[in-house]
């Protein structure tokens, strides 16, 4: 994340997949302090059973080759909750159970 707001090049694209997989996506980019690009919220599998039921996910964008800020490499590990990367389109989807 930056403090400038601006977001990855293939965040548009992440979004826009999401979106068509029927999730809601919150930009909170700009918060700073090293939280994720985007809470995704949907229903999604449970991954010791397979049911599905409404969750929130917290996604940071990456591209191929983007790394961590000091400040998400700080905020990463201290979060208690699911917080993921995704770096493509699959990574997504695969963060919210559309594919395996």
């Amino acid at each position: 994340m930056r403090r400038d707001g601006r977001v990855d090049a293939n965040q548009p694209e992440i979004v826009s997949a999401l979106v068509d997989g029927y999730f809601s996506v919150a930009y909170t980019t700009a918060i700073g302090g090293g939280f994720p690009d985007l809470v995704v919220g949907g229903s999604m599998p449970c991954p010791n059973c397979s049911k599905k039921f409404r969750q929130n996910k917290l996604v940071e964008v990456k591209t191929l080759t983007g790394t961590l800020t000091k400040e998400q490499q700080l905020f990463h590990p201290c979060w208690a909750g699911q917080l993921s990367i995704a770096r493509t389109i699959d990574d997504a989807l695969k963060i919210v159970g559309l594919i395996k």
